[in-house]
């Protein structure tokens, strides 16, 4: 079975679809006016510590604000010799949150990325399945199957990694995945 993957540009949106030999298996359309989900490389513009935040700006100027307090494992893309957040660092950061009237974007240093199968998360350890399909044999394959991956690729992934401190990430199968096949 081949997939083939289409991405175009059409009155100012992008769409972006799935196919095989049998027709088209998705189409979507991306919201270009939602920052939600976008990861940045942001540059911390000022630390404000009776509010306990800081404000990391990301592309065209846009300031986010990204709280202290909630964002302990912070992915700093600098050399560091300390573990505080500090102007001028560069922050691996995803927008949580759309601007609302007069408050910025909030980011967060919780990267997730989510696919049809799996969400990968800098959130959580290990491989974990959704509870609807812990019982699905593609689920507990999926799993094991990962779990070598993670063990043998994050250990590589951190050295090759020119950042302060480590990288850590999880995997979470999704409810999606129990019918799925293991192949794809």
């Amino acid at each position: 079975m081949t997939i083939k993957y289409i991405i175009t540009q059409i009155n100012d949106n992008i769409i972006y679809s799935k196919y095989n030999n049998n027709g088209c298996l998705s189409l979507n359309i991306v919201d270009k006016s939602s920052l939600v989900g976008n990861i940045y490389i942001g540059r911390v513009e000022n630390v404000v510590k009776n509010i306990s935040s800081a404000f990391v700006e990301i592309e065209n100027k846009i300031k986010c604000y990204y709280q202290l307090e909630n964002n302990k494992n912070n992915i700093f893309l600098n050399t560091k010799n300390n573990k505080a957040v500090n102007i001028g660092d560069k922050l691996l950061v995803q927008v949580s949150n759309d601007a609302h009237k007069t408050k910025p974007p909030t980011a967060t240093s919780k990267i997730d990325i989510s696919g049809q199968y799996i969400v990968v998360s800098s959130d959580v350890k290990g491989v974990s399945i959704s509870n609807k399909c812990k019982k699905a044999s593609v689920c507990i394959e999926a799993s094991s199957v990962l779990k070598d991956y993670i063990k043998e690729h994050l250990t590589a992934f951190n050295d090759k990694l020119q950042a302060s401190g480590t990288f850590s990430y999880g995997i979470i199968i999704r409810s999606s995945a129990a019918n799925a096949d293991i192949n794809t």
